[in-house]
């Protein structure tokens, strides 16, 4: 369901390790190794964490029962249930962005049941909240989408944390098409925490909505300025060049996050993509097919290969 709100990139899902086995999984997803990964989470077949892992695997992989499966049993066996249950939620968002209408639509109840046990299980539990926020927020009201309940839970966050609370009240005035009351907003959010990377980059991206590059800029270089070793960093410059049509520009600091980190093939396939808008196809094919020999998100093998049909 292409309404839904959900920004899936494989390492956002990842835990903070806590075991020296968990860091070394990590350590292999983030290179892609899912087979190594799986290799030694088979030893630990009933630690919660270990199915946990083996779910985002799975996903990633395109098995989307088969995560749901995993997650399930780790939720049979964890204590702390409102992650898997805010897990579950994130694979259903996938698994409705990738349906027709009628199997997305049937898919929502459990995006949104899942989030709401989260919290249930949870109240303190903020991410799951956002999540749900979004839900409300972006998904059709056939669907389950609420505007009176994004607004409640925007007001339910900003009473546990005042800056996230901030950033939700940013989007709703968005979504309502107050531009005005969305600006000051986010601006009220920069002023409370200047260096906050996420404001920075919430403020960036609004700016870049309404086509105010100039006032972009400021808050995408402030992120240089904090994050100069940070892939990421470069990626969203990259973005705010591509935005404005300035493919070399952009090339240039997509560039720059993949030789900081060459595992992020997100950035890659983008670098493919406007390579073959500045007419340089052989380079972006060779790139593309190289990205479909790895392990890459399901949904982004899909593309590739269209990609490389329309060229």
């Amino acid at each position: 369901m292409k309404y839904l709100f959900f920004f899936f990139w494989l390492f956002t899902a990842l835990l903070v390790a806590q075991t020296p086995y968990l860091k070394q999984v990590e350590h292999l997803i983030h290179q892609h190794q899912f087979d190594q990964a799986l290799e030694l989470l088979k030893a630990h077949q009933t630690d919660p964490e270990a199915l946990y892992y083996q779910s985002v695997i799975h996903l990633v992989r395109g098995n989307i029962n088969r995560a749901i499966e995993l997650a399930e049993k780790g939720l049979a066996k964890a204590q702390d249930k409102d992650r898997f249950y805010e897990w579950l939620g994130d694979i259903y968002s996938v698994k409705a962005q990738t349906a027709n209408i009628f199997s997305a639509m049937l898919t929502a109840a459990n995006i949104k049941k899942n989030w709401q046990k989260a919290i249930e299980f949870n109240p303190d539990n903020l991410k799951a909240k956002e999540k749900l926020f979004m839900f409300y927020l972006m998904a059709p009201q056939m669907a389950g989408g609420d505007q009176e309940q994004a607004l409640k839970l925007a007001k339910e966050v900003a009473q546990k944390d005042t800056l996230r609370g901030r950033l939700l009240m940013a989007r709703y005035y968005q979504k309502q098409k107050d531009v005005k009351r969305a600006e000051e907003t986010y601006l009220s959010a920069f002023n409370q925490a200047p260096d906050s990377i996420h404001v920075l980059r919430e403020l960036a991206s609004f700016y870049m909505k309404q086509k105010q590059f100039e006032k972009a800029r400021k808050y995408v270089r402030k992120i240089l300025e904090l994050k100069p070793q940070q892939a990421e960093s470069y990626d969203f410059f990259g973005d705010f060049y591509l935005q404005q049509d300035k493919l070399d520009s952009a090339l240039t600091q997509y560039e720059k996050a993949i030789e900081i980190d060459p595992f992020l093939y997100r950035i890659q396939f983008k670098k493919a993509k406007v390579l073959a808008r500045l007419g340089r196809k052989n380079e972006a094919r060779a790139i593309a097919q190289k990205l479909l020999n790895e392990e890459v998100f399901f949904t982004m093998k899909r593309q590739l290969k269209k990609f490389i049909d329309e060229l």
